[in-house]
């Protein structure tokens, strides 16, 4: 009885710790929203917004070189990828034409 009773304690502090779901995509709207708004670095996030922000920038499409184009397009998908992206589709299209072509953060 003890041995089921600690497999249901296990079990709901597993479903308790990933009730919060990672959205990385949606770190990454928000700290480039704030980009918008407020262009100083780290920006208007601070810290917590530095590995969001990477995470975007990372993306980078070469083909002989940079592809600008290619690069926005790629970032725009993956912030498309966030549940709240329809919602902010302005939002995200903001940041794709302010920061999609960029190789590297401002």
């Amino acid at each position: 009885m003890k041995t089921i009773k600690y497999m249901l304690i296990i079990c709901a502090l597993f479903f308790a710790s990933n009730a919060k779901a990672v959205d990385p995509a949606g770190n990454s709207i928000i700290c480039l929203a704030g980009m918008l708004t407020m262009p100083v670095k780290p920006g208007p996030g601070g810290p917590a917004c530095l590995a969001p922000v990477e995470a975007y920038f990372a993306i980078r499409i070469f083909d002989w070189g940079f592809d600008a184009p290619a690069t926005a397009a790629a970032r725009q998908a993956y912030l498309m990828t966030s549940p709240g992206a329809m919602v902010n589709a302005a939002t995200v299209a903001a940041i794709t034409a302010a920061f999609g072509t960029m190789y590297d953060a401002p």
